[in-house]
């Protein structure tokens, strides 16, 4: 069809960028730009059409094409539209036929979504995320970005993310992103965590809490002190939702294991809070089942778990005071250390072009038969999510799951 012509006129572009810029005759840059609009062009016209393309193109050419920019060093336009491109086709609600999709979406996580997780973990190229060499902020916002996108196969993606999770140990790799100096890339760790919590799914639960994987956020927390930004105000409201929704495994873990590092933040009521729903739980142990009693996705105050946390576009995270410049927010927000996630009510989200990335809310249900079959060919250890001896197939169907 012309639309599928249209997309490997925009492969070949792309994949001939770098010998127009040998020759002089070209600015790559400007290839690469009518490249990505080509692109976009089709996308819009025909998704379907083009996700076909995508997986069809013998070796996926065109598709690892997108994945490597992404995951490049290198700073520019066409990574933003990429990113978008990529949401539009990741996303299930645009997908008509099963086949099609499942045929997609398992090109997706057998072959690139590795890619993207080692770029937005490894943002030095060199397997380092102990902030020792710190990326610019224009590169810094754009893997957060990524991350963002993560978040959205986590809503998304329900058995296949999970599943994927479970194999790579992402989160553990994600959360390692907190050590790091750049807001982006600090907020965007907290966010991909906040989203798994936001499935209100007991899979994630057990997996949170089998790898002590809250260490990591207490000890940021810790490192931040008492100052008032978003990192502060992101934590606090993860133990707010986690509170507020009965989260009760959660709540235990928190208080046994990392209570001593979180008495010392009596400035807000929300360690009190937790503290004391430790104690109602231990006093009422008829309150166990209320973890796996929850459904839907909604979070605190209505939030959904893909809402970014506002002002995350700080260049650093660093020892600056209140307000500073090394810091990611200023005195005056709101009472309790809660910053508005409504762009229209608070600040806006720190990534360019966020408020895109958010999607419908998907009602829970239980897994189709092409999910049961991806299950059910998959094996492997049935152990690995802490759950007791639950099968993957089990987890998926006993979640929270969402669309896919």
């Amino acid at each position: 069809s012309g639309g599928a012509a249209a997309a490997a006129a925009a492969n070949q572009g792309s994949s001939g960028q770098q010998e127009a810029a040998a020759s002089g005759g070209f600015d790559a840059e400007a290839v690469r730009l009518a490249g990505a609009d080509v692109f976009m062009y089709v996308l819009m016209q025909d998704a379907n059409m083009l996700r076909t393309f995508l997986a069809d193109q013998p070796g996926h050419e065109l598709f690892s094409l997108l994945i490597d920019e992404l995951a490049s060093a290198e700073d520019s336009g066409v990574q933003a539209q990429v990113l978008d491109a990529m949401r539009v086709l990741l996303d299930p609600e645009t997908m008509d036929q099963p086949t099609d999709k499942n045929n997609f979406l398992d090109l997706f996580y057998d072959r690139y979504v590795g890619p993207l997780v080692d770029a937005a973990v490894w943002p030095n190229g060199e397997g380092a995320a102990d902030g020792d060499a710190p990326v610019c902020a224009a590169r810094a916002m754009m893997l957060g970005s990524v991350l963002d996108l993560l978040c959205f196969c986590v809503y998304a993606h329900t058995f296949r993310i999970k599943y994927y999770i479970l194999r790579n140990n992402v989160v553990e790799k994600i959360l390692q992103l907190l050590r790091r100096r750049e807001a982006p890339l600090v907020l965007g760790a907290l966010r991909f965590l906040r989203t798994c919590l936001g499935r209100r799914d007991p899979f994630y639960y057990r997996y949170l809490i089998k790898n002590d994987l809250f260490n990591e956020v207490v000890a940021v927390f810790s490192r931040n002190g008492k100052r008032y930004n978003v990192l502060n105000s992101a934590v606090i409201e993860m133990v707010n939702f986690i509170i507020m929704n009965g989260c009760t495994s959660l709540v235990r873990h928190l208080v046994e294991r990392h209570w001593d590092a979180l008495a010392e933040h009596d400035y807000v009521p929300t360690f009190k809070a937790l503290r004391q729903k430790y104690e109602q739980i231990v006093a009422n142990d008829n309150c166990v089942g209320g973890d796996n009693a929850m459904a839907g996705d909604e979070g605190v105050g209505g939030q959904q778990p893909h809402q970014a946390y506002a002002g995350a576009g700080g260049a650093f995270l660093g020892d600056g005071g209140d307000g500073g410049p090394d810091g990611v927010g200023a005195r005056g927000g709101p009472p309790g250390g809660l910053v508005p996630m409504d762009g229209e009510k608070g600040p806006l989200m720190g990534m360019p072009g966020l408020r895109a990335m958010q999607p419908v809310v998907r009602e829970a249900r239980a897994m189709d038969r092409s999910e049961e079959v991806y299950f059910g060919e998959s094996g492997g250890d049935a152990n690995d999510d802490g759950g007791g001896g639950g099968s993957p197939a089990a987890d998926a169907a006993g979640g929270g799951g969402g669309a896919q």
